[in-house]
């Protein structure tokens, strides 16, 4: 059982592993930090290149993946193939998560690529964060019902999505699972470092992190610790430290990323949509493809599956006021997302999925302790 147990564990990472997915923007986060060390954008332009070729080629044994990154039929992807003025252009949409773009060069040096690097972040922190909430969950629900519930969140689509991808995901996914186990924890002001961090690994974080400080205010107005005013303040922190470094690296801005992702498609030059607004009908009807979107690739599916779970658990008295105001902040997240970004890849969804499981397991926990003068005596 034990054994199993473990290969369930390994089962995204080893696949992530033996079969990544060389994601296109693993090209500019290489190229970043190669400008970081050597200002010069031709030379960071030609070494993550060539790089990331000999990655695809090794790794996958064949030339399909790297052809997609340099389709020539894409005239995005060839315009920044052979121009690298486009090249440096898309940075300021990639440099605002600092923490990850340091690792990726921390970990670079011990693998000789910064290609493989970004995998082996990802493989990394995906078996980080199975084994971290497989020990939770055990720890919280018991052998058999913890074992259980792990056994679906090592295997939930979302997680094989973020295993084998050179991008933040899968250690954006891990913060919030970390974060999410240190509060269900009582550690209150760790969890919310941790998620503080995160918001320096995927920016968008900071959506989640203003609404688990709303809930976080919450608790303490109803007499729950100084602790979790204190966590509410770091995290509300986070997200204005986030903007602050946005705006000191150059980044574009929202309505920027608006129009370049979810209107008129990429674009050479980003900020030819500088002050320009954002449709309401345009936005609108972003959403409402984006919804239906994640309802057919399964990863809002998800999520409306632990919606009713939860549910469920509060119909019957079994989850309690902490894990009910965690639960209400991880949806709020998913929706305010889902409205500001519409795209509900697994792999952008996948954090808040995961940060479910957590709050769930620690519920299915409490539900389970006996209850009456059994429980006084334990």
């Amino acid at each position: 059982m034990a054994a199993f147990f473990v290969l369930v564990c390994l089962a995204a990472p080893l696949c992530g592993l033996l079969q990544p997915a060389c994601d296109w923007d693993m090209l500019i986060y290489i190229g970043i930090i190669n400008f970081w060390h050597h200002p010069d954008i031709v030379h960071a332009h030609a070494v993550a290149y060539a790089d990331t070729e000999k990655f695809c080629l090794a790794w996958n044994a064949n030339k399909e993946v790297w052809a997609l990154l340099v389709n020539r039929a894409d005239p995005y992807r060839y315009g920044v193939l052979t121009d690298p003025k486009a090249f440096l252009a898309q940075f300021p949409l990639y440099q605002i998560r600092p923490v990850y773009l340091v690792l990726i060069d921390l970990v670079s040096r011990l693998m000789g690529s910064f290609a493989l690097a970004t995998l082996v972040i990802s493989v990394a922190a995906t078996a980080c964060n199975n084994a971290l909430f497989s020990l939770f969950a055990v720890r919280r629900a018991g052998p058999f019902h913890g074992a259980t519930i792990a056994a679906v969140f090592c295997l939930c689509p979302a997680i094989f999505a973020i295993a084998g991808l050179s991008t933040p995901d899968a250690l954006a996914t891990l913060a919030v699972t970390a974060g999410l186990v240190a509060m269900c924890s009582r550690a209150n002001i760790a969890g919310a470092l941790i998620l503080a961090a995160g918001a320096g690994v995927r920016s968008d974080a900071v959506v989640l992190n203003v609404m688990v400080a709303a809930a976080l205010a919450y608790l303490f107005l109803r007499g729950r610790g100084r602790n979790d005013l204190i966590a509410a303040v770091i995290l509300l922190v986070s997200v204005i430290a986030t903007f602050w470094f946005a705006h000191a690296v150059g980044n574009y801005g929202y309505r920027v990323l608006y129009h370049f992702t979810f209107l008129e498609g990429q674009s050479l030059d980003p900020s030819v949509y500088a002050g320009a607004p954002v449709p309401p009908r345009a936005f609108a009807a972003a959403f409402v493809r984006g919804v239906a979107q994640g309802l057919k690739w399964g990863a809002l599916s998800w999520a409306v599956f632990g919606m009713l779970a939860c549910a469920t658990l509060w119909h019957f008295g079994r989850i309690g006021r902490r894990e009910l105001a965690l639960f209400a902040a991880l949806t709020a997240g998913l929706w305010g997302r889902e409205i500001l970004f519409p795209n509900p890849e697994p792999r952008f969804v996948a954090p808040i999925i995961c940060g479910m499981f957590v709050v769930l397991a620690a519920a299915l926990g409490k539900s389970l302790r006996p209850k009456g003068p059994a429980a006084e005596t334990a």
